[in-house]
This record gives C-alpha cells, structure tokens and sequence, in this order.
C-alpha cells in the first residue's frame, strides 16, 4: 500500500494494486540502503483521476515489510506513451528526511561525556524529526560547531558507531510524528546461508587498489622544539640493517620505511627500469620512542593490507520468504548471513551483512538483496599435492604412495621426541624441543581445536601454523589420503606454462569444471551442461548456461499415452548456435568446416561437406533416402534425394540442386527446381523449372524414350532462338520458324508442306 499527500502534506491518493477503487501501479520497487539512502520508484496510468496528486514534492509513504511507515519525495515524474498504446506516469522518489535535515540548522554542541540520545535530542532541535528508538551507548565526548543536523548525526555514527534508520507515523490524513532511529546495529545474526545454485543470482569479486602504500612515514608523539615550536617524533634517527637481522635496510636521516617486496609488485615505474614507492602516513601520538615508532611502522605496513590491493565482494541474491514454505528465509537490511559459492578460484565463505534491499512490490519472488562489509571467516583451498611426484605415478599405483606416505610418516614419528607443556596459557603445547632451545615445531591444544606447525618464519620467529582442527572440520595446506569420502570434493591446480587456473568440483553427486573461476561444464544426473563466459555486446547470457548432451526420449508408434520408448541421446543448444564440424590442433576453440550448422542468430541452417579447392579433387553429397546404403552411387531403386560435387572413383560430378516447395519469396503456388554446374567456375545454371502454371526446360534437347537405359527413342524436342522443333523420329518432324513466321512438315528428311503468316503455304 502507498499513501499519496500533496505538498502540505495532506492524503490524497491511496495505491493499491488490488482495489478497483483505487489507483492503481506497476512496477514498483522500494529500495533502502543501510546508513544510506531509500528510494522508491513506479509508474500509474496518467489518465487516472488522483494522478495529478502526484508530482515534484508530493509526499509518499511506504508501509514496509516490517510495518514501518516510511517517508519519501517526489522527485521527479515523467509520462511515456507504453507498447500498450496507453500514457503512463513514471514516478521517482528519494528519502524525504535527510533533504529536510540537511536544511535545518545545529548551533555549536559541546559535551565533556554524553549518550548518543541525549546529543540527538540536540541535534534535531531544530527540525521536525525527534529521537525515537535509541539505543545504549557509552557516553563519550562529543563536540561539533555550527553545522546540519545531517552532518551532525553523520560525526554521532563517527564517534558511537551505530546505525540508523527514519520513518515516520501516520494518523488520520496527517504525517504526525517523524523519527530517527539511533541503533547499535540494524538486522540480526540469522544464520541464514546464502549459496550459489541456490539463491545468489550474481556474485562480483572487486579489487580496488585507491589505498594501496608500498611505503609510510611513521609518526609518533609531538615533540615541543627549544623555539617553542611543535612537530611529531619520526624515525629519522633509527638506523634499519638487514645484515643486523632486521627486517629492511633503512639508513639514518630517512624518515620512512619501505615495502621492498610491494615495491617491485605495485610501485610506480620510473625510465630508467626502477619503481618509486607509493608513500602513506601512519600516526600512532602515544609513542615517544623512535626505535619502538620504527618496529610499530613496520608492523602496520605488513599487517594492515595496505600492501596489497583491496578486496571486496558484492552479491545479488533472489529472496524467497514470500514463496510458501520459505517463510524462514526471510531477511531484513542490517541482518548478518553466511555466503557460500565455491565458483572462484578461491572458494568464498564468509559472513556478510545485508547492507542494501530491493523489494518488487509487484512480484515479491524478485525482490533483490545486495551484501557487503565482509569479513573472511574460513577459506579452504587444496594446495598442488607433491605434483612432479604424482606425475609419475600410474592411477593403480596410487594407493602404495599413499601407503609409503602413511608409512613414511609413522616412522618418523615414532623415531621423533616430543616436549608437552601443560602448563601454558594457550593450552597444551607440544614442542620438537625444549622450549628454551628454539623448537622449529609444534602442535597447540585448546579448546578450540587444535593447530600443527612444521616450521617458524625466518623473519618474525613465529610459527608457521599450517594444519588446524575445530569443531567446524579440518584445514590444511596438504591432505594425503585414500579413499574420500566427503560432501564436496575440490580440486584445484594451475596450468604452469599458460598461468590459466582450473578446478573440478565433486558435489551432491555432481562434477563441476571452473576456468578462471568460472562454471564451464556441468555433469549432473543424465545432463553434461556447458556454461558460457564470452564476449556479449550486452553482456546478457554471460555465465548462463548455453548447451547439453543428455537423455532424449520420446513416443514410439502405438506407444500408449504417457509412455515414452523412443529413447536415445540429444545435442541441445540453448541459444543461438548448434554446430557439428572440424577444427585444427593449433585453433581448438574455432569451428573451420561445419558438417552440420545452425545459427537463429543468422536465421540459417546447413549441412556441408569438406571444402574442394576449386577443382572438386574432394567429394560430398547431401543424401536423403529411407534404407539404403549411403553409399551407393546407384540411387534410381528407390526415394532418394541427392546433392553432390566433386570426384569420385575417377568420375566427375556436377553439383545437382532440388528445390521443392513454394516460391521464394512467398508467393504464388508450388514449385520444383533442378540447378546445376555446367563448368568449374562455380556458378549455377538452371536446369529445369516447373510451377502451378507452367514447365521451363534449358535445354536445346528433350528426348522421350522408352523405360530402360537402352530404350528406342520416342521423339525429342528441339529448340533455338527462333525455332522449335518436334520430332518422332529421324527425318519426320513439325517445325515452327519465328523468323520467317513459317510452320514446316518435314517426312523422310523432305519438306513436304509449310504454311506462314501471310496465306501462303506449299499447296
């Protein structure tokens, strides 16, 4: 429902989409954005009596999902004539609170310590909006000047966190109250899984590169000059070596330290070959040591990622608690989810938050989601598996590896000491060594799980923990085993002379393929499914699925109702093109010589033959007969339609084409064509012609003999430019001559008696 108000707010118009009563809307769509903006957009007839109710600075209200009224503008209006042959008026709304809150004023605020509702009470002193759900919050101080009570509740999110929220209370015909919503947090750990295949529609994976830094000043507390003067302490007197066992070389008087490694990967590339590092700012006011300012610079350049670009991801999903049984699937914006989609090269596993919604309001089964915010919880990839090893090995011989692995490692367990230490902190530990000798190895017991190292890190001497066990299952860099039995299987590897990465997934009795992280082949049940990932001018069927190889069936003759014994195997495309060809070794992925061709794109189909180099030293042939063998030259001995050229067992072919059916270009009756190649110049000569009305025969002869190959001649026909003769036999004809408009009667070879135009004739 949506409630029209004119712009002094009085109701006007009520939408409905099912009430004959009311006006009704197409199109509709409500989205809202967390800490962000809410639109709203649809389109009503404008012919309609309350639509000129609606326009710039109408007033909407928008019942939600949740029975919160929420407020918005109109923006703007627009009214197309529709394919229906009717006018329509496009309707585009936008959020009404943060324009009016942008517009009214906030004096100077100033707390020592304050709650966020006591400084909203404040902030919107000078509006129409009042706090409404607010919740607690540490005081904190909190000091702004003169400003809006917009960029005021912006410093509030800044300073407490939180997130908010607008709407508003209608009564009677009247907006009475309008709110600000100041909360924690919007939405709820749900638990809800989101899962490719299942309800995620698009899943973007985007690398943004704006804050990357190869290099920083660090900065740490102001230092008060002899003049008076200020400035922050620096590292410029702290002298970095490595062969002293730091970690970069960094010389006194430079006041920043460098990422070598980042350096060469992302730093800017100067002509003479060299790169320049991208400099940053790190500020930490509490430290008053250079050599402590240096080690806390460096640890902020290698563990804050600004080293590396930034990656996020973005999903479309289908919602679906509007659909009976799928109420529990319902979401709200703010709500914390679990996204699932094992597509990528790095398969994606992570909690998300919904941070945008998109409602249909015609069709609710449509509405979209979008997630951000992530945080990467659990990634489990299958490292390369001693690959020059495996290689080498037969697929029988697999299983004594694994048993000269497993014996392998029990020997140097039980030939290996281990130091166990109850007593530590973070749970039993067991070390290689003692723990005042440096061990290289361990294994960690907690209550979390467990986690084995095999070695340290050169540089910071901390364990490298590789393998780890908790209550969710198992992770680790390398896996031997036997047999697997697992609900998903994935295996993962890269192509070392191309870079191009592959992966096959085993799921729910499946096999996936992935290119570049990108679904290509499907096997699933009697389907093998093909994907496709090229170039689209719009982009629209990009990853969908394109074609299949799977059971066909259908109804055999005197097959009862419902039965379906014709059974065999289908090719299907589900696009535009099918093809049947060959290629070449060196171009795999491009058809050069179709057999077969269909394309609805081109509104073309054909069947070919190999190509003839233009001097039909190849044969091909289109051959069209019930029960004989393909083959055969001698196709007179029953229904048989041939197209054919080149050479074959020494003889020559002319190409032959039939054509039956009606005429080209949609007209005028039935008709059957023969053409043929008099030459070897490729071009086609009719040879005989016959419609409703009439027969064309380009020939200068037409015989008439018996049945039989050495049958008598019956007669003939003979024609030029200017005569037409018939004739039974040798020397007895019936000449028709155009020039001399005379008609003669030859017998035994003899012109016996003509007759012409004019009169005059012989007798």
């Amino acid at each position: 429902m949506i409630f029209i108000f004119d712009r002094d707010e009085n109701m006007k118009a009520v939408l409905r989409r099912e009430s004959p009563e009311s006006m009704p809307y197409w199109e509709a769509a409500f989205v809202e954005q967390l800490n962000g903006d809410i639109r709203l957009k649809f389109h009503i007839p404008a012919d309609h009596d309350d639509a000129q109710y609606i326009e710039e600075e109408s007033r909407v209200v928008y019942r939600d999902d949740d029975n919160m009224e929420r407020l918005l503008v109109v923006r703007e209006t627009e009214e197309k004539r529709t394919s229906d042959d009717r006018v329509r008026k496009f309707v585009y709304c936008k959020d009404a609170a943060i324009p009016e809150l942008n517009d009214s004023p906030v004096e100077r605020i100033s707390y020592e310590s304050a709650t966020p509702l006591q400084v909203l009470n404040d902030v919107l002193k000078n509006s129409r909006y009042q706090p409404g759900i607010v919740d607690s919050f540490e005081p904190k101080p909190f000091n702004i000047e003169m400003t809006n009570a917009m960029q005021a509740i912006q410093q509030m999110i800044e300073t407490w966190g939180g997130e908010i929220r607008f709407r508003v209370q209608v009564s009677g015909n009247k907006i009475a109250f309008r709110y600000v919503d100041f909360l924690t947090r919007r939405g709820r750990i749900t638990g809800k899984r989101f899962e490719y295949r299942k309800d995620i529609q698009e899943i973007i994976r985007r690398v943004n590169t704006k804050n990357l830094k190869t290099a920083i000043y660090p900065l740490g507390k102001s230092i008060k000059n002899d003049d008076g003067t200020e400035e922050k302490l620096t590292i410029a007197d702290v002298e970095w070596s490595t062969a002293n066992g730091d970690p970069v070389d960094k010389p006194k008087g430079q006041k920043w330290i460098g990422d070598p490694d980042a350096l060469e990967k992302w730093g800017y590339l100067n002509e003479d070959g060299t790169r320049s590092h991208r400099f940053g700012f790190w500020e930490n006011t509490e430290i008053e040591d250079p050599v402590v300012l240096i080690q806390a610079g460096w640890d902020y350049l290698q563990n804050s990622g600004i080293t590396e670009p930034q990656v996020s991801y973005e999903l479309s999903v289908l919602t679906l608690e509007k659909l009976s049984g799928y109420e529990h699937e319902a979401v709200r914006l703010g709500d914390t989810v679990y996204v699932i989609d094992r597509g990528f090269k790095k398969p994606i596993e992570i909690e998300a938050r919904v941070i945008e919604i998109e409602r249909d309001l015609d069709k609710p089964k449509n509405s979209r989601i979008v997630l951000g915010n992530f945080v990467e919880t659990f990634i489990q990839s299958v490292d390369q598996v001693r690959q020059d090893v495996e290689k080498r090995i037969r697929p029988i011989e697999r299983i004594n590896y694994l048993n000269s692995i497993i014996d392998l490692e029990n020997n140097l367990i039980e030939s290996s000491r281990g130091y166990v230490y109850i007593d530590d902190p973070n749970g039993i530990m067991i070390y290689n060594k003692l723990r005042d000798e440096n061990p290289t190895q361990a294994m960690q017991l907690n209550s979390a799980g467990f986690r084995i190292a095999g070695s340290k890190d050169p540089n910071t001497g901390d364990f490298n923990w590789q393998t780890f066990g908790t209550f969710n299952g198992f992770t680790a860099s390398l896996i031997n085993t036997g047999t697997l039995n697992a609900n998903l299987v994935e295996i993962i590897s890269t192509d070392i002379s191309t870079g191009t990465s592959r992966k096959v997934e085993m799921y729910d009795g499946n096999i996936y393929t992935y290119y570049y992280g990108e679904l290509t082949m499907a096997l699933t049940g009697y389907s093998l499914d093909f994907f496709d990932h090229g170039n689209f001018s719009d982009g629209s069927n990009k990853g969908n699925i394109t074609g299949k190889v799977e059971l066909a069936w259908s109804s055999k003759t005197g097959d009862p109702s419902g039965e379906y014994n014709a059974r065999g195997v289908a090719v299907v495309t589900l696009h535009d093109l099918l093809g049947l060809g060959k290629t070449t070794p060196d171009d795999e992925f491009s058809f050069h010589e179709f057999a077969f061709y269909w394309n609805k794109g081109q509104n073309r189909a054909y069947l070919s033959g190999p190509g003839s180099g233009g001097d039909y030293n190849k044969f091909w042939s289109l051959t069209l007969t019930p029960d004989h063998d393909m083959w055969n030259t001698d196709f007179r001995h029953g229904p048989s339609m041939r197209l054919a050229i080149g050479d074959i067992n020494g003889s020559h072919y002319s190409g032959v084409y039939f054509s039956i059916g009606d005429k080209e270009h949609g007209g005028d009756g039935r008709y059957f064509e023969v053409w043929e190649h008099r030459d070897t110049s490729g071009t086609r000569y009719p040879a005989l012609q016959m419609n409703e009305e009439r027969l064309f025969l380009h020939r200068d002869y037409l015989h008439f003999r018996k049945p039989g190959t050495t049958g008598t001649n019956r007669g003939w026909i003979y024609t030029t430019d200017n005569i037409i003769a018939l004739s039974k036999e040798e020397g007895f004809a019936i000449i028709l001559d155009r020039s001399s408009k005379t008609m003669y009667f030859v017998i035994d070879g003899q012109t016996k008696f003509w007759i012409d135009t004019n009169g005059g004739h012989s007798i």
